[in-house]
């Protein structure tokens, strides 16, 4: 057997060396940080002091224990995996926790992982998962179509649409829009206007950007407009002012509205259908501590101006029946019977 020089033997010594460590680091497939989640991390220190504090609990996760409980109950047998011989699963309970707390502070997925000691890839996985089943488990009879709009009467959502869409194409293309055009949706049957017996039908509220319909009410256009006309527009405009209250109501209740959602669109979808079935849910089963800053629309001490200016026309089409809804709207709202004592002080000329 041939000698080797101390030359030879000091490289083959370093080379033993790094191929051992080579196939450690191989075999470290989690980081020695992450090892310390059930001892250190945010669930395993954090959420056992919340548990004894109700105001604290709700402040972190934007719902009372009670109703988390009931949330994972729902969906807590569908998150449940199975541990192995190298590691045990990460909970319903955390997985849950790990997803409330990204949509309730908007923070990035990295600080997430960081704080609950989680893999990155890890916690997108939960959030998305977790999402989805939020979507698939908790559907009432809400009806849910696949931009962000909102019609409050109907509870009826709509995401998923390009925002160089206009929101009246978004609405005529969707279900729903397609629905009232063609008389199939169960729409209630006229209702006498309060204090009269005038038959009016129900009709959905919008902006100039929709088109005028008989079930569809938007503005009349333009500014050289007589005070009835305009007195209509206000009343329009405050039927309309609850909805961009559910938007801020939406934005308040889970932070992640005030970034930028970086995420595939698909997942976008049930990340913002989540958020507004966990609204229902939460005013459902957490009534008690679930509070809402809402703006009183009835009061009259903020006397803000009302413009429609700046705004895209889309109206064509209109029909005699529909351009009759909105004149007997008018003929009402500028009555003895249907007008607020304030509305002629909030019109601008």
């Amino acid at each position: 057997m041939a000698a080797f020089t101390d030359r030879e033997l000091a490289m083959i010594a370093v080379i033993l060396d790094e191929e051992e460590t080579h196939h450690t680091k191989k075999r470290k497939w989690v980081h020695e940080a992450w090892r310390k989640r059930e001892t250190e991390g945010e669930f395993a220190t954090l959420y056992k002091e919340l548990m004894h504090d109700e105001t604290k609990f709700f402040e972190y996760f934007r719902m009372s224990e009670e109703c988390f409980n009931i949330l994972l109950s729902k969906i807590g047998p569908q998150l449940k995996k199975q541990d192995t011989h190298w590691r045990k699963s990460i909970t319903p309970r955390e997985q849950l926790a790990v997803c409330l707390r990204y949509l309730a502070t908007g923070d990035s997925l990295k600080t997430i992982s960081f704080s609950y000691r989680l893999g990155h890839s890890t916690v997108y996985k939960i959030v998305m998962d977790t999402c989805k089943l939020f979507c698939w488990r908790l559907l009432t009879p809400i009806t849910i179509l696949l931009r962000l709009m909102l019609v409050l009467t109907a509870r009826t959502v709509d995401v998923g649409a390009y925002g160089k869409n206009s929101d009246g194409g978004i609405f005529s293309s969707s279900n729903l829009g397609k629905a009232l055009q063609r008389g199939t949706l169960s729409v209630p049957r006229n209702s006498t206007l309060p204090d009269t017996t005038t038959d009016a039908p129900h009709v959905i509220v919008g902006d100039e950007a929709f088109p005028l319909k008989s079930y569809l009410m938007r503005p009349y256009p333009g500014h050289d407009l007589d005070l009835q006309k305009r007195i209509l527009n206000y009343r329009l405009c405050r039927v309309r002012r609850i909805v961009e209250n559910t938007f801020g109501i939406l934005c308040q209740k889970f932070r992640i509205y005030n970034r930028r959602l970086q995420s595939k669109p698909e997942n976008v979808d049930n990340i913002i259908l989540s958020t507004c079935i966990l609204h229902n849910f939460i005013k459902k089963f957490g009534a008690n501590t679930y509070i809402y800053q809402t703006i009183n629309a009835n009061s009259n001490e903020t006397r803000e101006e009302i413009r429609l200016d700046n705004l895209p026309m889309q109206g064509g089409n209109a029909t005699q029946d529909a351009f009759r809804v909105r004149e007997l709207f008018k003929e009402y709202f500028n009555s003895e019977i249907g007008s607020v004592p304030w509305q002629e002080e909030r019109i601008t000329f």
